[in-house]
């Protein structure tokens, strides 16, 4: 492109014109940008929602990895944890009501601040001589129970070869939204879950820990694998989100035939003052797709600047609401933290701009020199 059509399209989409004619000049490429907003604020929402789940399979759960025996040979680095926890189904009853749980015995440094976090756990200080039990707000609400109260445990003693009931107190609450666990899920003290041992490990370094317990001859286990069905899900439809986003995406580019169009209408006399000056049909083509293109990508931009910054201000908000007071929002994970998948978002772009330039192609010398002789 010569220097005479770089600067009529510097000047075309912006340069030394004013600023209400900047925004006049703009206006077709609004509907590029609220596509886009829209797009990717649904690709971010989805994107941290997954990773939350994720992390719920991790630290409600059974860690990163499942041991099924003792790891004693095995060496972790400093800031790797590793639990005892047995596991035994039991019964929980209060005055009113009664629910099958699957009751996890801990220790009292089980719950670390990532846990407590991702959980949303809210403890009170156990004053009395009782158990205390940690259970969801789900399992709490179908008791008709809250902090502070107390309930019984029926749990099966090994010793004795029966059940025995336990009486215990609530310590704390959790809500992670996952409704496969917080229906069923209750922790209480080691000492009193008499069921199987496993071993939970807390890990950045999943596949190289996982691979060293397997070589000394020690049965375990991802949280990938025993919740494989879980986290497949997970996967497929954040999958097939993306496939559906750059699929509207490149539908959304053909909107640049609309642009181009309010462009070449508003200088059509321009267009043909040029054509007359003896510049080339190939010269003008290009010039008007370069302005099209240069207009598509600033409003990805924008859209994506303004996508990511409505996802900042309304994601924190979730975290704020109460399930109980809306029942529709009890089987979702409300806190998590914005997570943007930047590789989407590229091909997202990358796809509009792309079928923006394909229709453009097809479509700009026909529009551009269909009525040019109504203009002369």
């Amino acid at each position: 492109m010569n220097e005479a059509s770089k600067s009529y399209c510097e000047r075309k989409t912006g340069r030394n014109q004013s600023l209400s004619w900047i925004i006049k000049s703009y206006l077709p490429s609004l509907l590029i940008v609220f596509i886009m907003v829209v797009l990717v604020f649904a690709l971010i929402f989805v994107s941290s929602m997954s990773k939350a789940i994720e992390d719920t399979l991790v630290y409600l759960g059974s860690g990163n990895i499942t041991a099924y025996s003792s790891l004693e040979d095995i060496v972790f680095k400093e800031d790797e944890k590793v639990f005892e926890v047995s596991s035994a189904s039991a019964m929980i009853a209060s005055s009113s009501s009664t629910a099958l749980i699957n009751l996890k015995g801990v220790g009292s440094d089980y719950f670390f601040e990532e846990k407590v976090d991702k959980l949303n756990l809210e403890t009170v200080e156990n004053n009395t001589t009782l158990n205390s039990v940690y259970l969801s707000k789900t399992i709490a609400n179908s008791l008709s129970v809250s902090l502070g109260d107390k309930v019984s445990v029926l749990i099966f003693d090994k010793e004795e070869g029966r059940a025995r009931p336990v009486y215990c107190f609530i310590s704390g609450l959790y809500h992670s939204g996952y409704g496969e666990f917080d229906s069923h899920l209750a922790f209480a003290p080691r000492k009193m879950v008499d069921g199987n041992i496993s071993y939970e490990i807390y890990t950045s370094r999943e596949d190289e820990v996982l691979k060293q317990i397997k070589e000394c001859g020690i049965k375990a286990a991802s949280y990938k694998t025993i919740y494989y069905s879980i986290y497949e899900n997970i996967i497929r439809s954040v999958s097939l989100l993306d496939a559906i986003v750059i699929l509207v995406g490149i539908l959304a580019g053909f909107f640049s035939i609309s642009i181009s169009s309010e462009y070449v209408e508003r200088d059509r006399r321009d267009i043909a003052g040029i054509l007359l000056l003896g510049v080339k049909k190939d010269e003008v083509i290009n010039a008007y797709r370069k302005i099209t293109i240069n207009v598509v990508n600033i409003a990805l931009v924008v859209g994506c600047v303004l996508g990511i910054a409505l996802s900042y201000l309304i994601i924190p908000l979730l975290s704020s609401l109460d399930s109980t007071k809306y029942p529709f929002l009890s089987n979702y994970v409300l806190s998590f933290n914005v997570s943007i998948p930047i590789t989407t978002i590229l091909l997202l772009c990358g796809a509009l701009i792309l079928s923006s330039v394909i229709s453009l192609r097809f479509s700009l010398k026909k529009m551009i020199f269909s009525d040019i002789k109504a203009a002369l």
